[in-house]
């Protein structure tokens, strides 16, 4: 877990910040709090939180001053202050000489897990630490809301809805798009969308039965599920205006959201979806995009919905292809894909460079989820992105899009059970041979296998019982154990012969492994 020390001389402050989450979800604990600076600065030693969340006004030693003595005594640790607007200069300043971040009163909650998750390398443990039965549960939803979506047989679309058992007769379907920058990394981004995902299932409040899930093109969806039309049209949608804000405060990140028009039927849902999907292809990000308030003439809507589900046709046979490994079947499909597409004859929703996207969205969607790294399989150099965006003309994309998905399909679907066995025994070795260098990063372990870092992180969870850092800190804590009782080596020699450069800090890590100091181990 994550430990969070939070300091606030008003107690009713205090008890609003330990409920303001389901801080264990994302993998936090409250581990102490403080009334003032001053008293945090006496439990820091004792109990060497991860994040000290901190209000600047307070007697004694106030959060600037606080702030400052932790950046300097205590690097590792990350520090973000709340602030009034009053205070708003202050903090922004305290940003510049190391402290992580701050947030401003009045805020919600939202923006106070998304601004923790930012820090060090909070958003991947959080994931690491996230409970496989939890996981496999969502896992299993999520399949089942996609075969309403995706599959044509309409038996498998009636046993799926009734799995999923609604309640109501009246539908919404909504969809999250969020705009990357060159600069985006995938394998974070999809980690961003599902801390969003679990964030939205707690945001959203109505009358009645929701979902929320990610289609294989990596936008969140949600089905809202009401008793009647009458409720579904009183629906506001105003959580989607508050999360646009608090993700591009928080995350740099550009959203676009659509929301369908009513469907009085769950075997509309499809419909609703392909609206949605073609309403975030059109429209530009930063807004809320409300199917409900236009105008329709039913013949315009006919001929919309048979183009929309061709196209969803044809990508759900791309998506097929994909996951049975059907090489010479996804050839022909995105052959045949290209052709309709750019025929002048046939009504498409969709363009090539935004059907090109469409596809190579599932195809990184499958890669991640598979728990692949991409750049084992592209090579560190090829943004598979940019590699289809700067193609010199239609053809030439189809046939880079053709050449990635083959890597793809050559490289295997997910590995099996031994080839994880060798990638865990792999990054233990590797562990074991360099804990001593203080400059070890789980980053070069990722390097060392086929496999992005959130999967490499839960297999070794379930492999060991331990995270990767909590694996790498046992080897450092049980060496310098070993070291301190069998050797007269002083113990900044100790520290450092096991990674550590700053010996106070190798104590307090010590301490809180072995709940004694290392000196004391020498009487």
């Amino acid at each position: 877990m994550i430990r969070i020390m939070i300091v606030d001389d008003m107690p009713i402050f205090l008890e609003y910040l330990k409920g303001c989450l389901d801080w264990n979800q994302y993998g936090f604990e409250i581990c102490c709090e403080a009334k003032d600076g001053r008293e945090a600065l006496e439990k820091i030693p004792e109990y060497y939180p991860d994040v000290v969340l901190t209000d600047i006004t307070m007697p004694y030693v106030n959060g600037l001053e606080l702030a400052d003595r932790i950046v300097k005594d205590y690097p590792n640790i990350s520090v973000i202050l709340i602030t009034g607007n009053n205070e708003f200069e202050y903090a922004r300043r305290a940003v510049k000489i190391g402290v992580c971040d701050y947030i401003v009163k009045p805020f919600e909650k939202q923006e106070l897990l998304l601004s923790l998750m930012k820090l060090q390398d909070n958003i991947n443990r959080a994931q690491e630490l996230e409970k496989k039965e939890l996981r496999e549960e969502k896992m299993e939803t999520e399949d089942v809301a996609r075969t309403i979506l995706y599959s044509r047989d309409q038996g498998e679309v009636a046993r799926a809805t009734e799995k999923l058992a609604f309640p109501g007769k009246s539908f919404l379907v909504c969809g999250i798009q969020f705009r990357a920058n060159e600069a985006q990394d995938m394998e974070l981004l999809s980690n961003w969308e599902t801390v969003i995902q679990d964030m939205l299932s707690e945001m959203i409040e109505i009358d009645g039965k929701f979902i929320v899930f990610r289609d294989y093109e990596s936008h969140i969806i949600i089905v809202l599920n009401f008793e009647n039309e009458t409720e579904a049209k009183g629906y506001m949608g105003y959580e989607f205006t508050d999360l646009i804000q608090i993700v591009r405060n928080q995350l740099s990140l550009e959203t676009s959201i659509a929301i369908s028009e009513i469907y009085n039927d769950a075997s509309m849902i499809r419909n609703g979806y392909s609206k949605v999907l073609q309403t975030l292809r059109i429209k530009g990000p930063g807004q809320v995009w409300d199917c409900r308030k236009r105008e329709y003439d039913r013949a315009t809507v006919d001929r919309e919905n048979e183009a929309n589900n061709n196209t969803l046709d044809i990508i759900s046979a791309i998506i097929h292809d994909l996951h049975t490994g059907n090489e010479k079947q996804l050839l022909e499909d995105i052959d045949q894909a290209w052709d309709r597409i750019n025929n002048k004859n046939i009504t498409a929703p969709i363009s090539e460079e935004g059907f090109a996207s469409a596809i190579l969205s599932i195809l990184l969607t499958d890669i991640i989820t598979a728990g692949l790294s991409l750049k084992a399989l592209y090579g560190e150099n090829l943004k598979p992105e940019y590699f289809v965006a700067s193609a010199a003309n239609t053809e030439e994309r189809k046939e880079r899009i053709k050449e990635l998905f083959l890597k793809r399909l050559a490289f295997g679907k997910e590995g099996n059970a031994e080839e994880s066995d060798d990638a865990i025994q792999t990054v233990k070795s590797y562990m074991e041979a360099n804990f001593s260098d203080p400059a070890l990063q789980i980053s070069d372990m990722v390097n060392l296998v086929p496999m992005n870092q959130t999967y490499l992180r839960k297999l070794f969870k379930e492999d060991t019982g331990m995270t990767l850092n909590e694996y790498l800190t046992k080897l450092r804590m049980e060496k310098a154990h070993s070291l301190i009782l069998e050797t007269e080596d002083k113990l900044s020699d100790v520290a450092e012969s096991v990674g550590y450069m700053d010996v106070s800090y190798f104590s307090n890590c010590f301490k809180k492994y072995y709940g004694t100091s290392p000196k004391s181990l020498r009487g």
